[in-house]
């Protein structure tokens, strides 16, 4: 490691409640500190493998962000910097498929997780299940026939689109659609976010009344707006 780095950056007690402790604890529910301090080293750019997010992957963030942006109180620029983040922490903006841990190389299984925000196809389905109400109007207008993004699937005979065909697939065809569609893949990584915050309260328990708020990074960095009117948000 090079010398010029703080050795604070590997204390988690130094860093609690900032994006590697959010991640882990939210995203991807390990609460796993070796996991914080590699994603804090990315972050600081001391394990980069690129330089830039691909513009591939920036294009799906702004879709993504552009679909929930005004939605139950999100706010579009913090949810495009905590996809950002969360690609540099999941993936290094290198691989669109969970690598093997002994072999290094991309994972062949079904399961595996999928795009630059390693979202897994089980978490995927069980989305579009359990929170309908994230994959609204502007979603669908973006998945749906002749969307942009145009999410398909053909089931005995007949021609499904967006929510209907995700509604559908099974575990091999969601992680091919999430390997094959950035924006798909950053839509799902954004709902995976806003539905493991949605139920957690504020800081030191002191919740606003609808309670979409992610705990911020550093008390600076909010997703959802604090004075969005919409109080009760059910479904999610």
């Amino acid at each position: 490691m090079p010398s010029n780095i703080n050795a604070n950056i590997l204390a988690p007690k130094q860093h609690e409640g900032d994006f590697a402790d959010l991640w882990s604890r939210f995203y991807q529910g390990t609460d796993n500190e070796k996991k914080e301090a590699r994603v804090r080293l990315v972050l600081a750019g001391v394990l980069k493998e690129n330089k830039q997010i691909p513009q591939g992957a920036q294009n799906a963030i702004n879709v993504a962000a552009d679909i929930f942006a005004g939605n139950m109180g999100v706010k579009r620029n913090r949810l495009v910097e905590v996809l950002e983040k969360t690609g540099w922490g999941e993936s290094n903006y290198s691989n669109i498929r969970q690598l093997d841990r002994k072999t290094g190389r991309p994972s062949t299984r079904a399961e595996a997780a999928r795009g630059y925000w390693q979202v897994e196809p089980r978490t995927a389905m069980n989305l579009i299940v359990s929170a309908p109400r994230l994959f609204g109007p502007k979603f669908q207008g973006n998945f749906s026939e002749k969307g942009r993004f145009e999410v398909t699937l053909e089931k005995q005979g007949k021609k499904l689109f967006g929510r209907d065909a995700l509604k559908a697939m099974n575990v091999n065809e969601m992680g091919s659609a999430l390997e094959s569609n950035h924006e798909l893949a950053a839509a799902m990584s954004a709902a995976k976010w806003i539905q493991a915050t949605s139920k957690q309260p504020y800081m030191q328990g002191k919740a606003p009344s609808h309670s979409w708020v992610l705990q911020p990074f550093q008390r600076d960095l909010f997703i959802y707006d604090e004075n969005s009117s919409d109080q009760n948000i059910k479904g999610v």
